[in-house]
């Protein structure tokens, strides 16, 4: 990480505002206003407005009755969603003209899905089939599978062995039971950066760069722009530096990150070599606000049948520190 981006650290830990939520249904910035009503014959037919860069719901107007005795209008056909959100249909009914059809028109079609069509060919890190995983059911686990692996999104195959074992070392060693791993860096937000000129498209609402990747990973929240960068988070889970390659790509960013916490606690850390699985659970006391000052660490060692190996702990100095120097993953330590 470099000075800048590590400079909104202590800014983005906690800021998360959002400013690409709801979306009104008339105006330029979120939705584009409804299309006027259709004069005229009983066929006469009115586009709803496109949907604003961030979607909205924007309704398609009625058309208007035919002259006399002819058919009311049909609905005005609903408005794309440009990133996010489809266009309704238009409204069912339609004035009737002087002497014409008292029943409305038909409604208008429904505007195109979430994201617009312009992302269908867009080739992310993952698949949205893959995307879909995530958020698992079991968020400690998914944390530590992520971490293991070193990778965008937690394999099943980790998931379920990390599950296994964890639950095993846990019934048999109490000591460790309640030690849970620490969130050094959320797994569901992104830091990006821009220059000058993007941050003010930025926070005019007009960057659009990032729509796809934002649909792709399922943004939820955007913060308001501070310090020239911005927090994305998202619905799901992944290895936020890996996750931030995909992001300093885009035109305008100069970094895309990892958004990382402060103070210390409690960790897991876990070493995978071949089919072992090397664990170190830490406990932190002592000012862990600041990070901690004192840690005592326990390790075990699971094969593939479930073996659990007890390497020992520093309570007593029963664990190797040539085992533990090998094996502690140094950013866990809180």
């Amino acid at each position: 990480m470099d000075t800048a981006l590590g400079g909104l650290v202590g800014v983005t830990a906690c800021l998360f505002v959002a400013v690409h939520g709801g979306c009104s249904s008339s105006g330029s910035t979120n939705g584009n206003p409804a299309g006027a009503p259709a004069l005229g014959g009983g066929a006469g037919v009115s586009a709803g407005g496109s949907g604003g860069a961030t979607g909205g719901n924007t309704t398609g107007g009625a058309g208007a009755g035919g002259s006399s005795g002819q058919a009311a209008g049909t609905g005005g056909a609903g408005g794309a969603g440009a990133s996010s959100g489809a266009g309704s249909g238009g409204a069912a009914t339609g004035g009737a003209g002087a002497g014409g059809v008292s029943t409305g028109g038909s409604a208008g079609d429904a505007g195109a899905p979430a994201g617009g069509a312009g992302c269908d060919d867009y080739e992310g890190l993952a698949t949205p089939e893959e995307v879909a995983t995530t958020p698992r059911a079991d968020a400690e686990v998914e944390i530590l599978a992520l971490r293991a692996g070193d990778v965008l999104l937690a394999p099943d195959d980790v998931v379920a062995r990390i599950g296994r074992d964890l639950a095993a070392i846990r019934a048999d060693y109490t000591d460790v039971a309640t030690i849970t791993p620490r969130l050094r860096a959320s797994p569901s937000s992104v830091l990006v950066l821009f220059d000058d000129d993007t941050v003010d498209d930025v926070e005019a609402d007009s960057y659009t760069a990032w729509d796809c990747p934002n649909a792709l990973y399922r943004a939820t929240d955007i913060s308001e722009p501070r310090f020239g960068g911005v927090t994305i988070t998202f619905e799901g889970r992944f290895e936020p530096e890996i996750l931030g390659t995909e992001y300093a790509k885009l035109p305008g960013v100069t970094n895309a990150g990892a958004s990382p916490s402060i103070g210390g606690g409690n960790d897991i850390s876990i070493d995978v070599v071949g089919e072992s699985y090397h664990w170190v659970f830490i406990q932190g006391s002592g000012d862990c606000q600041a990070g901690c000052i004192n840690h005592d660490y326990w390790g075990f060692t699971t094969n593939a049948d479930g073996d659990i190996t007890d390497e020992g702990t520093s309570v007593d100095d029963s664990i190797s520190q040539d085992w533990l120097d090998e094996h502690l993953d140094i950013t866990s330590l809180p």
